[in-house]
């Protein structure tokens, strides 16, 4: 599984599987750029609203916050978010 985004409100994942690491990760670094997905940001920051979202027994809760508090969230989610540009 890979993430790529350009810390602008763009943001892509892809997987991809292959005898060996190296060569599953090139697949899936082409893939990525394939699968490309506009994220809206509200002042740069947060989000404008609640989020929920679910991937088969994965769920996901996103609320906005003010910017003095801080990006509260997992390592993964948090990478995530960075990558399409959201701000600690």
């Amino acid at each position: 599984m890979l993430a790529c985004g350009n810390y602008n409100g763009v943001i892509g994942f892809a997987k991809a599987k292959a005898p060996a690491v190296p060569l599953a990760l090139q697949k899936a670094y082409e893939k990525c750029f394939q699968n490309l997905h506009y994220v809206e940001r509200h002042e740069d920051h947060t989000i404008a609203h609640a989020i929920q979202t679910s991937y088969k027994k994965t769920k996901v809760y996103l609320w906005p916050a003010p910017t003095q508090s801080g990006m509260k969230a997992g390592k993964t989610v948090e990478l995530i978010l960075n990558l399409a540009g959201y701000r600690m």
